[in-house]
C-alpha cells in the first residue's frame, strides 16, 4: 500500500514539473512574442540623403613643352627603334602594320592616306600637336579607349619629350618649337589643375593605344595601334599607327609586334 502511494507521489511530481515547464513557455511567449526573430530593425535608421560623394581628383599630365628645346633627338631615335617593326620613318615611306610616320607632327589625327585607322582614333578631331602626342604616348589606351594599339606607354615625361623631338625631325619643314608664351600658358594650366589625365605618368602607360599622344610613331598597337604620336616614342614607339601588337604608344606604338591599327597619323 505504501509503495503505491510512493508511486503516485513520483508520478504527481513529474506531472507537476511538466505543467510548470509548459506554463513557463506560454508565459515567455506572451511576454516576448512568438514568431521568431523576424527582420532586424535598426534602432537608429541612417538616411543616405544629403550624403556627399567625393569624386577622385583629376590627374594632371606634366606638360612636355618646356622640355622640347633641350630634348635629346638621339635618345628619341633610340627609343623609336622598336617602332620600326610596324612604322616607316622616311619621306614617302609606305604604310605598314601601322601608318607611315613621316610628317606626323602637326598633321591631322588618323589622316595618313591609305591607312585604315580604328574608330577610336578616327573619332578624335584636331591634329598631332606636341601636347596631343605627349598625352597619347603616356598611355594610348587612355587617350583613345578602344584603340588597337597595344603599346603600354611611356611613363617618363623626359622620354616622351625625346621621342617627340625625334618625330619632329621627320619632316622637310619641322613644326616650330613652342614659344615662351605657349610654355608659360601650359605651365599655368598644369599648376591650376590642367586637364585630367590618365595619369600614369609614373605608372607606366598601358599602351599607347590607338591614337598616339605622340603621334603616329611610337610603338603601334604593337606598333600597330594607331600610334601615339603619329610617330610614337616608346621603344616601339610608333606614333600615329595602330600597328604594334601591343597597340603601341603613339601612332606608332611601342610594341614591335604588329597587330594593330597603329593609327596615329
Amino acid at each position: 500500500m505504501s509503495s503505491g502511494i510512493e508511486t503516485n507521489k513520483i508520478v504527481g511530481a513529474i506531472l507537476t514539473a511538466l505543467l510548470v515547464t509548459v506554463a513557463i513557455g506560454h508565459f515567455g511567449s506572451a511576454l516576448f512574442g512568438s514568431g521568431g526573430h523576424g527582420e532586424a530593425v535598426l534602432a537608429y535608421p541612417v538616411s543616405s540623403e544629403g550624403a556627399v560623394e567625393v569624386a577622385p581628383e583629376p590627374v594632371v599630365i606634366p606638360t612636355v613643352l618646356p622640355l622640347l628645346a633641350d630634348a635629346s633627338v638621339a635618345d628619341g631615335e633610340a627609343l623609336f627603334a622598336a617602332c620600326k617593326a610596324c612604322h616607316t620613318n622616311t619621306d614617302g615611306g609606305a604604310n605598314g602594320v601601322g601608318p607611315a610616320l613621316w610628317g606626323v607632327v602637326g598633321r591631322d589625327v588618323a589622316s595618313h592616306e591609305g591607312y585604315s585607322y580604328s574608330d577610336a582614333l578616327s573619332g578624335i578631331e584636331g591634329n598631332w600637336t606636341y601636347e596631343q602626342l605627349n598625352h597619347f604616348l603616356l598611355k594610348p589606351s587612355a587617350f583613345a579607349p578602344g584603340t588597337k594599339m597595344g603599346f603600354a606607354g611611356l611613363p617618363n615625361v623626359n622620354d616622351r619629350a625625346d621621342v617627340i623631338a625625334y618625330l619632329r625631325t621627320l619632316d622637310a619643314s619641322p613644326v616650330a618649337l613652342p614659344t615662351q608664351d605657349e610654355i608659360d600658358a601650359a605651365l599655368a594650366e598644369e599648376s591650376g589643375g590642367g586637364e585630367e589625365g590618365t595619369a600614369e605618368e609614373g605608372a607606366g602607360a598601358e599602351g599607347a593605344t590607338d591614337d598616339g599622344t605622340t603621334g603616329e610613331g611610337t610603338t603601334g598597337e604593337g606598333a600597330t595601334d594607331e600610334g601615339a604620336t603619329d610617330g610614337g616614342a616608346a621603344p616601339d614607339a610608333g606614333g600615329d599607327g595602330e600597328a604594334a601588337p601591343d597597340e603601341g604608344a603613339g601612332e606608332g606604338g611601342e610594341q614591335p609586334a604588329p597587330e594593330g591599327d597603329n593609327q596615329a597619323g
